[in-house]
Parts: structure tokens; C-alpha cells; sequence
């Protein structure tokens, strides 16, 4: 597909190895665990980029993957599979983050962060080391907590 003159190409979405998400979709509602495992791990980090974009706070959007995957697997049922998976699942995303925007806005925010001494005020070097820890410790949590929210489903299945 070309673009037009001043506008970036677009890019096409890569097809994953493996079965459709469609397919692993209707799995799913079969009770196949390890289908929705598989959609977990393919969306994951996709969910995570779009809460952080939406919610701006890495916390938040951890929080947010969490229900997002809990809701899917949930309402797995009523995916309709004439449509597109990605779509179904982008909106049950939009919705989480909307539910989250929403009470963020009831809450008072507390400022976070490391002060200069001199000034009291956070430094541009502090900043960016602080930023690329929590970056890192943020995604670590978040894929252990995406594990365990599988194990918890696994189990709730089991039972």
C-alpha cells in the first residue's frame, strides 16, 4: 500500500504463527485454557502500550491489562466470530481505560519522584534514570502479573 505524498506509509499488521485469533477465539468459548493463554501472550504488550497511551501511568496500566484479559476471558462468549478479534478486543481495552479515567478523576494524584537537592525539584538526569528503571520493573511486573492472572484463571477453570 503506498501513501500519499507527505503522509507515512502504512504499516500491515503481522499475521502471528500459529492459528487465527479468530479460531483460538471460538476455542475459547469451547473452555480451551491454553487458547486464551496463547491470545494472552499475543496481546499482551499491545494492551499494555494502548492503557499507558490512554491511562499515562505505567501502575495504572498493569492494572488495566489485568482486567482487560479478566473481561475477555469472561465474555468470551459473546464474541461474535464474524468479526475481527483484534477489534472485539481493542474495545473491551477502550472500555477498561475509560472505566479507569474515569475514577482517576475522583482521586487526588500525589506527585512521584526523586528531588534535586539543591532545587527540591526532580532533575532531567534523575528523571531519565528513574523513567528506564520503572520501565523495566514495570514490564517485569506486568508479565508476572498477566502469569498469574492466567494461573488464576487456569484454576478457576479446574474447579
Amino acid at each position: 500500500m503506498e501513501a500519499e505524498e507527505g503522509q507515512r506509509p502504512r504499516r500491515e499488521a503481522k499475521r502471528p504463527p500459529g492459528p487465527s485469533d479468530e479460531s483460538l477465539a471460538l476455542r475459547c468459548r469451547g473452555g480451551d485454557i491454553e487458547a486464551f493463554e496463547t491470545l494472552a501472550r499475543r496481546y499482551q504488550d499491545r494492551f499494555f502500550s494502548y492503557a499507558l497511551r490512554m491511562l499515562g501511568d505505567r501502575q495504572e496500566a498493569e492494572d488495566a491489562v489485568q482486567e482487560v484479559l479478566l473481561r475477555l476471558y469472561r465474555s468470551m462468549g459473546r464474541f461474535d466470530p464474524r468479526q475481527k478479534f483484534v477489534g472485539w478486543a481493542f474495545g473491551v481495552a477502550a472500555h477498561v481505560c475509560r472505566d479507569a479515567l474515569r475514577r482517576k478523576g475522583r482521586r487526588r494524584e500525589e506527585p512521584v519522584g526523586e528531588f534535586h537537592e539543591a532545587s527540591g525539584r526532580p532533575g532531567p538526569a534523575d528523571d531519565a534514570e528513574a523513567d528506564e528503571r520503572q520501565a523495566k520493573l514495570s514490564y517485569e511486573s506486568a508479565s508476572l502479573r498477566v502469569k498469574n492472572a492466567l494461573m488464576n484463571i487456569r484454576k478457576a477453570t479446574e474447579d
